[in-house]
């Protein structure tokens, strides 16, 4: 019993000694280090939804400073297809680093002063800097905004696919501002962020607007309207599904350009069925043909293709008198099938832009209707068009 006790008084004393030590180490632990970066980190555009001269923003923020005074931001990137028009100090903006402090001073003026400088071959750069004024305390700690850089997009890709540069902070010029000593605050990390511009695949049909007059058009006259691929890469297999008024026309043969230059498969290997139209009636007023083809054998047994290029041509008939207005669609308005492009994988490729077409008979242009006409036709292929664009958006 006594030996018991006397073990228990030796545990007593040895954790009592260890107390000590425990609240040494929770008082040596720090938080994390200050830390400066972009938001958003990733900016990606694509060219079916985004143009030449959209505008976004950026904003560098702060994450864990103590006893700031400031904080200057040296930003560069490549000029050659973005440049910063305008910078702000988000003064009004309760997450504003410097919300806090009775004054601050930003250089040089926001918004349309940004400091920038073209320093070479696809290199800019801009340089901003918020400060306490007057500098002095309370210092500030904490978390929030420094500033917000507007980026305009100013070409588009022309070689590649694809465009992308570095928002590159991570730089000597980038830092916090120490309020207590009016040096760089050490060990502050830095993260740069990126741009992209990607150029989507669009499948678009050619001509886009087929109009024929009872001068010169009648019954059994037959057209072609070619499927065009633009902008793919790795692209393996397609099919192409069209919708039409059969009231109107018909669809008699389609044709793989094989030894058109401008086929995106010229000079490889494909399987497909060639006037097979895969024709069905769908409803009144409605049908679809479909046409696939497939790179055989198929990768990686032959490479993909990239670039853009012809895909199919459809031979129409006409087959009903004037006036007539018909929609030639893309775009899947039913359930039965689907125009789509595959990769080397059978992956469908994502974002591809459906551009549709028209097909428009009017009788004599010297008819007294003749005018009318011609104005409904439009209105009525404007108003579609404008339809499928929504319709698109709502997918997005």
């Amino acid at each position: 019993m006594r030996k018991n006790y006397a073990f228990i008084l030796i545990i007593s004393i040895i954790c009592a000694s260890l107390l000590p030590l425990v609240s040494l180490v929770k008082v040596s632990y720090a938080l994390p280090g200050a830390r400066l970066y972009v938001d958003p980190p990733s900016n990606t555009f694509y060219s079916n939804s985004t143009g030449i001269g959209h505008r976004f923003n950026v904003t560098v923020w702060a994450e864990n400073v103590t006893n700031s005074g400031g904080a200057q931001v040296y930003m560069d990137f490549n000029d050659t297809f973005i440049n910063v028009t305008r910078w702000f100090e988000p003064k009004n903006d309760p997450q504003y680093l410097f919300a806090s402090a009775p004054g601050t001073m930003a250089l040089p003026t926001p918004p349309n002063d940004v400091n920038y400088l073209h320093v070479g071959v696809g290199k800019g750069q801009v340089l901003v800097c918020v400060s306490l004024y007057p500098t002095n305390p309370p210092w500030i700690n904490g978390s929030g905004k420094i500033c917000i850089f507007e980026i305009e997009m100013t070409a588009a890709p022309f070689v590649t696919n694809q465009l992308a540069s570095t928002l590159h902070i991570n730089t000597a010029g980038t830092y916090i501002i120490d309020g207590i000593s009016g040096n760089e605050s050490p060990g502050t990390t830095k993260e740069d962020g990126t741009y992209t511009y990607v150029l989507t695949p669009k499948l678009y049909l050619d001509p886009s607007e087929n109009v024929f007059d009872a001068n010169t058009t009648s019954l059994g006259h037959r057209f072609n309207v070619t499927v065009w691929v633009e902008n793919v890469t790795e692209l393996a297999a397609a099919q192409i599904y069209l919708e039409f008024n059969d009231t109107m026309i018909n669809v008699t043969r389609w044709f793989e350009p094989k030894n058109d230059t401008d086929y995106i498969f010229y000079g490889k290997t494909t399987s497909s069925a060639s006037n097979d139209t895969s024709y069905i009636h769908l409803a009144y007023g409605k049908a679809r043909v479909m046409a696939t083809i497939v790179l055989f054998p198929t990768p990686p047994a032959q490479p993909t293709v990239s670039g853009s290029g012809k895909i199919c041509t459809f031979e129409f008939n006409v087959t009903s008198p004037p006036p007539k207005i018909c929609i030639l669609s893309l775009h899947n308005l039913t359930d039965i099938g689907q125009t789509y492009l595959l990769d080397g994988s059978g992956v469908e490729i994502s974002g591809v832009k459906l551009e549709d077409g028209s097909y428009t008979f009017i009788p004599e242009l010297t008819s007294v209707l003749a005018l009318p006409l011609l104005m409904a036709s439009t209105a009525v292929i404007f108003l579609f068009r404008k339809k499928a664009f929504i319709r698109k958006t709502s997918k997005t």
